[in-house]
């Protein structure tokens, strides 16, 4: 067994081996000796705070590798801490795959819905389709402006903000709970994708995104959200977009043409509340997956401290 340091690109990224493999030039491999624990001795590389030694391109090499400092405790503290740092990393396997059946279980009831519902045009059940600022936003303000970036299965990702201070914009843009946004201009495999505004937090959103003003009387939002982000409407919007070099764009007047599937109120309620429960599983297995790297810190901190 051995732990392969990542010495170009990702600093650092480290990985456990058991099987025979033939490491790339871009691998440090970092094989153990008697003193300690490969399982170890991977967890406690999660410790070190790698420099990059490179100019323009970002690297490491060898011989600094070698010199770097980790925590030697006894063999039978290093087994403790790999025993209890792997339980968190079945864990996330286990949770990544439940995400994974999570998505499969989306589509199994997304999916029907094309064939048992009648389809209308989305523009008779919206009143407008609303581009968002062309207004040049700025690192710091009173108001987050959303960009196409922030547009993460179907939700909104409140990482990597920008701001405005623009009143008449915030005024006019300002999102309301149940908005939907779509992403009309990016590369070919995200111009399409849309996220619903939970209100989480005042925002409002730029020119790449169009909210659609759907009405509310005829149709959820979260439905609508789902049904944008399926793949058979992902699909049309790929053969409908506008391509030009590495940048797609489905522009507002494409969007409302296109057709879906609309079931009466309540089915879509019934419809809604299948699909919350199955995203509830989504949300605790993301936690999960977040909370990891401070757990296994948590267990580090316990042992070496």
């Amino acid at each position: 067994p051995c732990v392969t340091i990542s010495a170009r690109g990702t600093l650092g990224f480290c990985v456990y081996h058991e099987s025979p493999f033939v490491p790339i030039v871009r691998l440090i491999v970092a094989t153990p000796n008697e003193k300690v624990s490969c399982k170890y001795l991977y967890y406690a590389l999660h410790l070190v705070n790698f420099v990059n030694e490179g100019a323009s391109t970002p690297q490491l090499s060898v011989p600094k590798v070698a010199e770097y400092k980790i925590p030697l405790p006894p063999m039978d503290i290093q087994k403790k801490i790999a025993e209890e740092c792997k339980n968190i990393d079945d864990e996330v396997t286990e949770a990544k795959n439940t995400i994974q059946k999570c998505k499969s279980d989306i589509e199994a009831i997304i999916l029907p819905c094309f064939n048992k519902y009648k389809k209308v045009v989305l523009k008779s059940i919206c009143d407008s389709f609303e581009y968002g600022t062309s207004e040049k936003s700025a690192s710091s303000g009173s108001v987050p402006v959303l960009r196409m970036g922030n547009i993460v299965e179907g939700e909104i990702d409140w990482k990597d903000l920008v701001y405005t201070d623009n009143k008449q914009d915030i005024e006019k843009l300002s999102l309301h709970p149940g908005d939907v946004l779509f992403n009309r201009t990016n590369s070919p495999v995200h111009v399409g994708k849309t996220a619903i505004y939970e209100d989480e937090r005042p925002a409002i959103f730029a020119g790449y995104l169009v909210r659609i003003n759907y009405n509310r009387d005829v149709i959820r939002g979260k439905y609508l959200n789902y049904i944008l982000n399926s793949d058979p409407i992902m699909q049309h919007g790929f053969s409908v977009m506008t391509k030009s070099v590495n940048q797609a764009n489905i522009n507002a007047t494409l969007l409302s043409q296109y057709e879906i599937p609309l079931p009466s109120m309540e089915e879509q309620n019934v419809i809604v509340g299948k699909l919350m429960a199955i995203e509830d599983m989504k949300r605790r297995c993301n936690h999960l997956i977040e909370e990891a790297p401070s757990r296994k810190q948590a267990i580090l901190d316990k042992y070496l401290k």
